[in-house]
């Protein structure tokens, strides 16, 4: 793995380092901080919040939202909306998203094996 990067299932366990995430203040225009969503996200069967861990330390975060009503009917049952995602800002400009973002469909092929488009 690239960085040391993981992407795995948000568990309690996450809670106090994903708490501490701190946005440049033009970011949080765009996007939602982990402890705004994580309850919803956890609760809801459609969506499945995932952390970035680097060396096991948390540095990102976003969710996976399948069956979004951003996207159209006919293709809700192919394509997967990746939202809200965020790298704390102690821990940008290293790679550490994209490279999330290149492990995506390998990390979850095996879960959500239908989907074959990731929506940003």
């Amino acid at each position: 793995m690239e960085n040391g990067i993981r992407l795995v299932h948000y568990e309690q366990q996450y809670d106090e380092a994903l708490t501490r995430f701190a946005l440049k203040k033009e970011q949080i225009h765009f996007t939602a901080m982990p402890v705004e969503v994580i309850e919803e996200a956890a609760a809801n069967p459609d969506k499945d919040p995932v952390v970035i861990l680097v060396q096991k330390v948390p540095v990102g975060f976003f969710v996976l939202h399948k069956g979004s009503e951003y996207v159209e009917l006919a293709e809700r049952d192919r394509k997967i909306l990746v939202r809200a995602l965020s790298i704390s800002e102690e821990h940008q400009g290293k790679g550490y998203a994209l490279e999330a973002m290149k492990q995506l469909p390998g990390s979850v092929s095996i879960t959500l094996k239908s989907k074959r488009l990731f929506l940003l």
